[in-house]
């Protein structure tokens, strides 16, 4: 029996494709995965109703219930709906109200977020350039307009991560030192 198994596995075909193709095909199934969850997240959230919402409603059933068993103090079951269509929706109104963060920071993360993917995105195309980009450039790569490209390059040179220079035929152009050739980077020291 041990033989039958070790005739089958080395029978056993070698598989066509490098395991450096299939982690690609693996990455990419993942953050494909991951992207999906996320639209189906932010979809969610858009359908979702404010917290306020849950709040008021338990608020409603807990005053209508209580005040039935007010008059009614011998209708035992009104406590029911009073704690479960009541107090235990507006809790979990007021603790989602709560945790939720406002809409302005949620904006402020997007705008940090988007800012960092666009300062990567002209890095590439510095490191694509050579060290040498001007704003035509970035705005090309980056999609973006010419004045947020120009606004972002100015902030990178003012932050020191690039090199302001204007060219002999008048354009401006941006040196950044890391992705210089060795030559370039010497002459700027």
């Amino acid at each position: 029996m041990q033989e039958g198994t070790t005739r089958r596995l080395q029978k056993r075909p070698r598989h066509p494709i490098s395991l450096p193709v299939i982690d690609a095909i693996l990455a990419k199934r993942y953050f494909t995965h991951m992207r999906d969850i996320e639209e189906r997240k932010e979809r969610l959230a858009r359908r979702r109703r404010p917290p306020w919402w849950s709040f008021i409603t338990g608020l409603v059933f807990a005053a209508a219930f209580g005040i039935f068993w007010y008059l009614n103090p011998k209708e035992w079951w009104a406590i029911f709906p009073i704690v479960f269509a009541g107090v235990m929706p507006m809790m979990n109104g007021l603790r989602y109200a709560l945790s939720t963060p406002s809409r302005k920071k949620l904006e402020k993360e997007n705008a940090r977020q988007l800012e960092t993917e666009i300062e990567r995105q002209i890095l590439q195309a510095a490191h694509d350039q050579r060290g040498r980009l001007t704003v035509a450039g970035a705005a090309l790569r980056a999609r973006l307009p010419m004045t947020e490209a120009a606004r972002i390059l100015e902030r990178m040179a003012k932050d020191g991560h690039a090199v302001m220079n204007v060219t002999s035929s008048g354009t401006i152009e941006y040196e950044f030192p890391d992705f210089l050739p060795d030559d370039d980077r010497r002459e700027l020291t």
